[in-house]
């Protein structure tokens, strides 16, 4: 019965394998198959395990061909495990494995990912028509573990297949669009090698909006042997017998964006532009107009020019990362909770289910979530019928960045949670602050909005380090971070970022301090997974003997109490360049950490710890700040053996000013400022106005007029 509301009431028919799953628990597994898949999609990877886990413990494992002890599925029983590649059910083990591959990648457990869907192709027929969607999944994973030939391998057999055996055009233009826009997730090489690395991804997507085009026959002069750069392949009986590749829903064909791309340290603008014109040429659905946006920007347009600025507005802000303690939903939280209720309505929109952080759930006046899907989504997004819609990110999931490309509000904006340009002509204004931008305009697609003061400022952290002797230190560096016994006295240079952030120029950050200090240890921070960290291993390994690379120690993962343990009781915490963070950094301050950062970087990306010292520091930027690498090295090195004093100093003044980083009321009053200029609220332009670049209004008044004939919209 679920089956056959599958399609027309898929909420029923969820409630239908939910209750089919209870009612034959111990006799029946199959429908927690199908729950699984719901769970899935609606963003809950956690529950979808669970529900496989069930399932499998059902039929007695799959890891083996024969039924387990435990199984209690009558039929597994009866006919023998579904797991085993000779059974007439061995379809149904395969779609369980490939969810669960599925949900393993979306719970960024990579290995088990590979395994449980290494699994699933072994058992798999040559001709099961879910083998596409396992060469997907399987190319994800190994993405994630730094396994780009096996990811290449993977995206080349799936595109084969549907070209060869199913002609699905839809299917094979979603790996022609993964496969260009894939990108190693930490970099094994030096700064040639990213050039290559940027290169090669330009081409790639360039090579893929030439060949939709010319398959639609805009492309002159274009040969299909010229413009399919991706994979070089010609399918069986020559290019007469090629399908039509369309793109079918683009949040589904994309997967995963170019999130790695903004580590690289270059100016990405035009690299972002190439990729909305294939995202424009290959799916020009994404440029979705929701019903009612024209309206609603003549009541802006009529507020602006001495109208009803008085009415209520209604503001978004959507992100995948509203859950507990993630810096995108922590970076705005007291914006949102401080915006006046007489102006505002605010609507927080969650991407992917989940649980959203308590505080910013009870700030907002209602919560909805978004699936994977972008029909749904626009839908959904439409029917909000909203004023300003501001994306905390768009480069992080699909889903984000794809609608990133719409319009669903007269009013769109990207905030640094992204600190990237969009590039793609949906957003009106990134905002961003002074003290964090150089070049300025030249980075970005968007109206660059410049915030004066701190501009960034995170809520007072929940946790806080805990004080401890000498002897309950030492048990912590050997019990907690798993420090062998020889380094934990040692002096301690820590790095706590995300281990694809170190790029390879801060390498020689790392050498050269322990080749100056004999009694120091590096800190990393190690991956979840242990591919991608022997990646940064190796790189480092080339540059240094043994005598170096044996001092530079990986940390295992902890819990946010025990990090500002790390942060507080390191000697020096080193905060990478050109990417660095700001989360993390303003943890740093939070216990005192003494940090030291590197100025100059040309991007907003690599500039954010550096605007937390101009707020509070002045005594000691001369000795945190550093010029060059060579100036980075000394400082670290004079702080983490306290020379004159001067790690002691550094610590005073960070616990002195740090409560001036934290919850600042100045940014939250230039963004109320700037939110209700721009809608026309009454009494907020008036002699303020000058401070805002006002043109920038009648820019995106000229470009609604007529706009809408272009998009399509209503």
């Amino acid at each position: 019965m679920g089956v056959c509301f599958h399609s027309l009431d898929p909420q029923l028919a969820h409630r239908m394998y939910l209750l089919a799953g209870k009612l034959g628990e111990g006799r029946f597994a199959l429908p927690w198959v199908n729950a699984a898949v719901f769970e899935f999609y609606g963003g809950d990877g956690e529950k979808a395990e669970r529900y496989l886990d069930l399932y499998f413990e059902g039929v007695g494992g799959w890891r083996y061909e024969g039924v387990g002890e435990g199984a209690w599925d009558e039929d597994a029983i009866r006919d023998g495990s579904p797991c085993d590649r000779r059974s007439s059910r061995v379809a149904e083990c395969v779609l369980a494995l490939n969810n669960l591959g599925a949900s393993l990648n979306g719970r960024k457990k990579y290995s088990r990912a590979v395994e449980a869907l290494s699994r699933a192709l072994e058992i798999a027929g040559d001709g099961d028509a879910s083998l596409p969607l396992m060469y997907a999944n399987m190319a994800s994973a190994q993405l994630e573990l730094g396994d780009n030939i096996g990811a290449e391998e993977s995206f080349t057999k799936g595109f084969r297949f549907q070209v060869e055996k199913l002609g699905d055009g839809e299917g094979a233009m979603a790996f022609l669009i993964r496969r260009a826009l894939s990108l190693p997730k930490v970099i094994s090489g030096e700064g040639k090698d990213i050039l290559e690395v940027r290169e090669a991804f330009k081409r790639r997507v360039e090579g893929v909006t030439k060949f939709a085009k010319w398959q639609r026959g805009e492309g002159e002069g274009l040969t299909a042997p010229e413009t399919v750069t991706v994979f070089g392949y010609v399918p069986t009986g020559g290019w007469k017998d090629w399908p039509v590749l369309t793109v079918g829903d683009p949040i589904i064909s994309l997967q995963t964006p170019h999130f790695w791309l903004s580590y690289h340290g270059f100016n990405d603008l035009e690299m972002q532009e190439t990729v909305a014109r294939m995202w424009r040429v290959v799916s020009p659905e994404v440029m979705h107009v929701g019903e009612g946006v024209e309206g609603r920007w003549k009541n802006i347009e009529g507020a602006l020019e001495g109208g009803d600025g008085g009415r209520r507005k209604k503001i978004g802000f959507i992100s995948s990362l509203f859950k507990i303690n993630e810096p995108h939903g922590l970076l705005m939280s007291e914006v949102i909770g401080g915006l006046d209720r007489d102006v505002w309505e605010v609507v927080i929109i969650a991407i992917g289910g989940g649980t959203i952080d308590e505080v910013i759930h009870k700030r907002a006046d209602s919560v909805v979530t978004l699936t994977y899907f972008h029909a749904s989504s626009c839908s959904l997004l439409s029917s909000l019928k909203l004023d300003i819609l501001v994306f905390l990110e768009m480069q992080n999931e699909a889903t984000a960045h794809i609608l990133g490309y719409g319009r669903f509000a007269p009013i769109q904006c990207l905030v640094m949670g992204s600190p990237v340009t969009a590039g793609n002509g949906g957003i009106d204004y990134f905002v961003s602050f002074e003290r964090a931008e150089a070049r300025m305009e030249d980075d970005y697609g968007e109206q660059l909005v410049l915030f004066q003061g701190l501009g960034i400022s995170y809520p007072t952290p929940r946790y806080s380090w805990r004080e401890m002797g000498r002897d309950e230190e030492e048990v912590m560096w050997s019990e907690v971070f798993r420090l062998p016994r020889e380094f934990v006295g040692a002096r301690k240079y820590s790095c706590g970022q995300h281990i694809f952030k170190l790029h390879p120029s801060f390498d020689d950050v790392i050498i050269g301090i322990l080749e100056r200090d004999r009694e120091g240890v590096v800190l990393l921070q190690s991956s979840g997974e242990p591919a991608t960290t022997d990646i940064v291993r190796a790189r480092l390994s080339r540059k240094a003997g043994e005598d170096i690379t044996g001092r530079i120690l990986y940390l295992p993962r902890v819990s946010s109490q025990q990090f500002l343990d790390l942060l507080r009781y390191s000697d020096v915490i080193l905060h990478p360049f050109p990417f660095g963070g700001s989360k993390t950094s303003s943890d740093a301050f939070w216990v005192g950490g003494r940090l030291v950062v590197m100025a100059g970087m040309g991007y907003l990306r690599g500039r954010m710890a550096r605007a937390y010292y101009a707020e509070v520091g002045g005594e000691i930027e001369g000795d945190v700040v550093a010029v060059d690498v060579e100036d980075y090295i000394e400082k670290a090195l004079r702080i983490g053996k306290n020379v004159d004093g001067v790690g002691d100093k550094v610590r005073e003044v960070l616990e002195r000013e740090r409560e001036r980083i934290f919850g600042d009321e100045g940014v939250r009053e230039e963004w109320y400022r700037w939110l209700e200029g721009i809608v026309g609220h009454e009494g907020k332009r008036g002699e303020e106005e000058g401070d805002w670049d006002w043109e920038v209004v009648e820019r995106i008044r000229a470009e609604w007029k007529g706009g809408f004939d272009v998009l399509g919209g209503s």
